[in-house]
């Protein structure tokens, strides 16, 4: 990732089915894992800031654009994440609703896993 604020230095997704995905963050040296609603209903996680509870929520705006709402709960930062797949590339718009984070675009290097079939 490109340098930026919030120190976001990758985002990795697995997506196991429609109804739920899963995310790790990692920003400088800490690491959130949590699972991500695609059915539209919050996923929650003790997986924050000193380990507390994170909220997570996404959908597909289009083909190649998720967006992923991450709340921090009881932390006060919300974070919206606009990802955007181009090829080999991704482009991340970050904001955070308190208005801490606007409008930061980090772009960064997409790594596929192989599927075995």
């Amino acid at each position: 990732m490109s340098p930026n604020p919030l120190d976001l230095r990758s985002m990795k997704f697995d997506f196991k089915n429609q109804e739920e995905a899963a995310v790790t963050v990692q920003f400088d040296d800490a690491r959130w894992s949590a699972p991500v609603g695609l059915d539209g209903k919050r996923r929650f996680a003790a997986a924050g800031p000193h380990g507390l509870t994170v909220a997570t929520v996404g959908h597909w705006v289009s083909d190649s654009e998720f967006l992923l709402d991450l709340d921090t709960v009881a932390n006060v930062n919300h974070f919206i994440f606009n990802i955007r797949f181009d090829g080999d590339r991704v482009h991340i718009r970050m904001n955070e609703i308190t208005g801490e984070i606007q409008d930061v675009a980090v772009e960064g290097m997409a790594l596929k896993r192989n599927v075995q079939p």
